[in-house]
C-alpha cells in the first residue's frame, strides 16, 4: 500500500482486532479457567457486564454454569470482546440491580 509516495507496511491486524486491541487497557480479562455457578458469578461480579463461556444452560437458555472470559462495567467493551471469541459458546450477561426507571425490551 502506498501513501504520499511511500510504501506503507501492510497491517497484520484486521480492523476488528485493532478496535479490540485499542480497548484492552480498560477492560478486565480473566486468565483463570474456573467454571462458576450463576449464583457465584452474580456475587463476584455484581454491577458488571460479563462475557461468559457457558458450560450449562437451563431449559430457558439461561446460564447455569460458566467461565468468565471478560468483565467490565462498560457494556461496549464486552461486546467488543465478541470479535475475539472463536469456537466457544458464549453469553453476555449484566449482573447487578436494574434501576426501576429503566425499561428493558427482550
Amino acid at each position: 500500500m502506498w501513501y504520499n509516495g511511500r510504501e506503507m507496511p501492510t497491517a497484520t491486524l484486521t480492523e476488528a482486532e485493532r478496535f479490540v486491541k485499542g480497548r484492552l487497557g480498560t477492560k478486565k480479562r480473566c486468565n483463570m479457567a474456573e467454571v462458576l455457578s450463576i449464583q457465584d458469578i452474580r456475587e463476584r461480579y455484581d454491577g458488571e457486564w460479563l462475557l461468559i463461556s457457558y458450560a450449562e444452560l437451563d431449559e430457558n437458555l439461561n446460564v447455569v454454569r460458566g467461565e468468565i472470559m471478560a468483565h467490565s462495567p462498560d457494556r461496549d467493551q464486552i461486546y467488543g470482546d465478541l470479535l475475539t471469541v472463536k469456537d466457544k459458546p458464549v453469553a453476555i450477561e449484566y449482573v447487578g440491580a436494574i434501576p426501576e426507571d429503566l425499561a428493558v425490551i427482550l
